[in-house]
């Protein structure tokens, strides 16, 4: 059996250190990173955008924290499944030398993008719970959950995927992403101090277990003995990029997410587990994610139940459409997608519109375009998860009018003392008139709005608390008042 390299930095139980996404030349020798200007070049991963990556999250060391900062204390990447629990690899947590598992106030979670960013957050630890059929030897079932001391609310999630979705998401050849810290050096020592992205594809399992090849991009890579890599609880997985460098993750990105799919739809798929070398002609081993599902639901790292419960839906007529607004209910289950079904009441005529949940407002809405004016329509919706679809909200009847077209917020910048200055597109009155024109700006919390008019498409809005809004334009003709679509803008104190 090859030796396993485990793609932390060290283990907790040792000393803990730093990590992100190994890209190595194929076919060269490599150095050192930056040992002399002749050494084969080792090409990172993309640094990813801001915004992206939110679910990905930072293991860091406790013990090294107050001595040597974040940077230096950060061992292995975890992914926040939930508010409160994030997925890692069971080795990042297990001590080598003795099977103890690390105790809770020796890890702290980091939340953000750069590990050196004052912004970088951390989160206390509250307990710890590794796979039980985790066996270090072989390191399979390598997985663990750790929930935390305190919600992160404020992020959005990545799902797990399941076993019942493992097909379309695990498919050879479908194409994946991985993130970390780790090392851009498969012999050095390069750590980033930004969240690094490779884009990787998935192996067949015939590719991972035996001896058998598979090419990607003209690169030719090699498999591992049966005894090496257990395809019931790993997958295989690596990339090429145009000019035929590998990417792989490497030391320090373990625990860390491999993603597939895209927006809603992504699930993660695999936790970085080990390989032979980063980067090398030997695909990076993963923890599979779908053959973890129960668990993942023990541990409640992944939502247990189906949406049952039907969301709150209002519904705005517009001209030749309807605008359909969605509120999650809050019984906890996982929602990935909202959808609304119009029916004219006459023709039975169908029309479907699809909206995406906002990851800390649990709303979202969508525009039906095309009904006809002064036609009723029957209006319902349903939420919709990785588990399952709620039940159908009671049906809303509207009848779309000649109504104005109220424009749109198109910039918008908050100031101290609760203020906000709205950039505006004009309205159109369809015809008539514009009576007048306004944003407002209503509390996602209850209560009290503001407002302000519109003149020469700017419009400040004073008296904002720091809560979020929902704010949107809306214009008056003497047919009747309609709403733009709703922009979220946080107060200022």
């Amino acid at each position: 059996m090859r030796e396993r390299r485990r793609r932390s930095v060290v283990g907790v139980g040792a000393a803990l250190a730093a990590a992100a996404i190994g890209v190595v030349l194929a076919g060269t020798s490599t150095q050192a990173f930056g040992t002399t200007p002749s050494a084969p070049r080792i090409v990172n991963g993309d640094e990813t955008p801001a915004g992206q990556f939110d679910y990905m999250a930072a293991l860091i060391s406790t013990d090294r924290l107050a001595v040597d900062g974040i940077f230096q204390s950060q061992f292995c990447g975890a992914a926040l499944t939930t508010p409160t629990t994030v997925v890692t690899a069971a080795h990042c947590v297990v001590d080598p030398a003795t099977g103890v598992t690390a105790s809770p106030a020796q890890i702290a979670v980091g939340i953000g993008r750069a590990l050196r960013s004052d912004a970088l957050r951390l989160v206390p630890v509250a307990s710890i719970a590794v796979h039980p059929q985790f066996k270090l030897l072989v390191w399979t079932n390598d997985v663990a959950v750790l929930t935390l001391a305190e919600p992160v609310n404020d992020v959005p999630l990545i799902l797990p995927v399941t076993a019942d979705e493992a097909k379309t998401y695990t498919e050879p050849g479908t194409s994946a992403q991985v993130i970390g810290w780790g090392n851009l050096s498969a012999d050095g020592n390069a750590f980033p101090e930004t969240l690094r992205v490779g884009r990787v594809v998935v192996f067949p399992d015939t590719a991972c277990s035996k001896t058998g090849k598979y090419s990607v991009s003209g690169v030719r890579f090699e498999g591992y003995e049966p005894a090496d890599a257990d395809v019931a609880s790993m997958l295989c997985a690596s990339g090429v990029r145009g000019s035929g460098e590998i990417v792989d993750s490497c030391q320090g990105d373990s625990g860390g997410p491999l993603i597939a799919g895209e927006g809603p739809g992504a699930r993660l798929i695999g936790i970085v587990s080990w390989g032979e070398e980063c980067a090398s002609r030997h695909p990076g081993v993963y923890t599979r994610v779908s053959a973890m599902t129960n668990f993942l639901i023990e541990q409640r790292a992944l939502p247990s139940i189906a949406p049952e419960l039907a969301p709150q839906v209002t519904v705005e007529p517009l001209s030749s459409a309807a605008r359909v607004v969605f509120l999650a209910a809050p019984d906890g289950a996982a929602i990935t997608t909202f959808a609304a079904t119009a029916t004219n009441t006459v023709t039975g005529e169908v029309t479907t519109c699809f909206a995406t949940p906002g990851p800390v407002t649990h709303t979202g809405f969508c525009v039906m375009g095309g009904l006809a004016n002064g036609a009723e329509y029957s209006v319902t919706g349903i939420a919709a998860g990785p588990l399952g679809n709620s039940s159908a909200a009671a049906p809303v009847i509207v009848a779309p009018d000649a109504l104005p077209d109220p424009g749109r917020i198109t910039s918008v910048a908050t100031g101290s003392h609760g203020t906000a200055r709205f950039s505006v597109r004009g309205a159109d009155g369809n015809g008539l008139p514009v009576l007048g024109q306004r944003v407002a700006c209503l509390p996602l919390g209850g209560g009290p709005g503001r407002s302000g008019p519109v003149r020469d498409n700017r419009v400040t809005v004073t008296g904002l608390r720091t809560d979020a809004y929902s704010c949107f334009a809306t214009a008056r003709t003497a047919v009747g008042t309609a709403r733009s679509n709703p922009r979220i803008v946080h107060g200022e104190p």
